[in-house]
């Protein structure tokens, strides 16, 4: 199995583009039960005002990947340009836990 990331960030796309792959706090319990299958095995959807982050277990990282690109347009309404997002499938934890310590007021895990 691999833990995958497909994202777009402040780093990666403008404003406008980030907006529109938004998913709102309502909508992520019915998108990551429309992304769940045989592909995608979990998920964890992490959309902010800076970035919108799919994290997916899988088996086929490349079978995933597109699958998540797909969902992504259906769910924006609007062709993607995958230049604006990233996609990795290693150092994904010390990226999880770099965001959430920046966010904790005392910037500890605990």
């Amino acid at each position: 199995m691999h833990l995958i990331v497909l994202g777009l960030s402040h780093s990666t796309a403008p404003v406008a583009i980030r907006e529109r792959f938004a998913i709102p706090a309502g909508d992520v319990v019915a998108c990551l039960d429309a992304l769940s299958g045989d592909t995608i095995r979990e998920a964890v959807i992490l959309s902010t005002c800076n970035r919108v982050e799919i994290y997916a277990v899988c088996a086929r990282v490349n079978e995933a990947a597109e699958l998540l690109f797909s969902w992504l347009e259906k769910h924006a309404g609007t062709p993607l340009d995958r230049s604006h997002f990233y996609l990795r499938d290693s150092k994904i934890f010390s990226n999880v836990i770099e965001l959430i310590t920046r966010h904790l007021p005392d910037g500890r895990v605990s």
